[in-house]
């Protein structure tokens, strides 16, 4: 009986703390597209503003950074477009998916989950990652990524370089098809090794 009315007073307070994080969940998961939102268009500042001063990255490359100051840094540098994206007209864009929460306490919460970040319709990457938030005077904060490549290319990535692939060696063996090729004498074509 004892075993019974504990196991029950537990069940009662898991659940009631289950209630408790309900909201706190809802929070962060729009929290979170704020942030990838301003890491995918650059926008440094609305960035700053979800980081606790404590920010910490690992991403999938094994590159990490110390504090908020240089991923800040890093997002002015490179302005509203990714380098290799400057000058492309495509657009950018992510998915996340599998987000499952986990709180440690009332103020600590670790989310695991994937995103998938797109140019155009071709998928260039799929990333596992995990990422802390803390509530910091009443307001959650985002503390701390890490990120894992999943090795996951999408489809059309893999037909996209495929495409590009044989354009350039296409390029190449005309490019050199014309360098050695000579005209010989009599209207004949001799090609040189």
């Amino acid at each position: 009986m004892v075993f019974f009315l504990g196991s029950s007073l537990t069940a009662s307070a898991q659940s009631a703390g289950a209630q408790n994080h309900a909201a706190d969940e809802q929070a962060i998961r729009v929290l979170e597209r704020q942030m990838f939102d301003a890491a995918m268009t650059g926008d440094a500042d609305a960035f700053e503003r979800l980081l606790a001063p404590e920010y910490y990255t690992i991403n999938h490359d094994g590159s990490f950074m110390d504090g908020r100051v240089g991923q800040v840094a890093l997002m002015r540098r490179m302005g509203k477009k990714a380098p290799p994206l400057k000058g492309l007209n495509l657009s950018v864009d992510y998915k996340l998916g599998d987000t499952k929460f986990r709180f440690l306490d009332d103020n600590t919460a670790l989310l695991t989950g994937w995103s998938a970040y797109y140019a155009g319709p071709i998928m260039l990457a799929r990333v596992r990652h995990t990422e802390g938030w803390v509530r910091q005077n009443g307001q959650w904060k985002f503390v701390h990524w890490q990120g894992t490549s999943d090795g996951l290319v999408g489809e059309w990535a893999t037909i996209a370089a495929t495409v590009l692939v044989t354009l350039l060696v296409s390029w190449l063996v005309r490019l050199g098809w014309r360098r050695w090729r000579k005209p010989a004498r009599r209207g004949k074509v001799v090609v040189e090794a």
